[in-house]
C-alpha cells in the first residue's frame, strides 16, 4: 500500500512519542533537512536527537497535516 506523503509525515512524527522505528524508512537520507539548527541535517542527526531525549518524554499530537505536491506542513500542539 503506497501511503501519502502526508501520512508518512504523522507517522513519523508520531513515532518519535511511540518509539516505532518503522516509519523511519520514509525520511530520504540524503535530502532531509532539520529545522532545529542544534541538530544534524540527515538520519544520523534524527537519530542523535531521539537518543537524547528521555525516556516517555516525547508527546506528539498532530492537529492537522496538509499536502501540497511533495510539501508536507503539520500543526501540533
Amino acid at each position: 500500500m503506497n501511503l501519502s506523503n502526508k501520512k508518512k509525515a504523522v507517522a513519523l512524527l508520531n513515532s518519535i512519542e511511540s518509539g516505532d522505528q518503522t516509519a523511519v524508512d520514509y525520511i530520504n537520507p540524503t535530502q532531509y533537512r532539520q529545522h532545529n539548527l542544534s541538530i544534524a541535517d540527515g538520519l544520523v542527526g534524527f537519530g542523535e536527537l531521539l537518543q537524547k531525549l528521555p525516556p516517555n518524554s516525547a508527546k506528539v499530537n498532530v492537529v492537522r497535516a496538509f499536502e501540497d505536491d511533495d510539501f508536507v506542513f503539520t500543526h501540533r500542539l
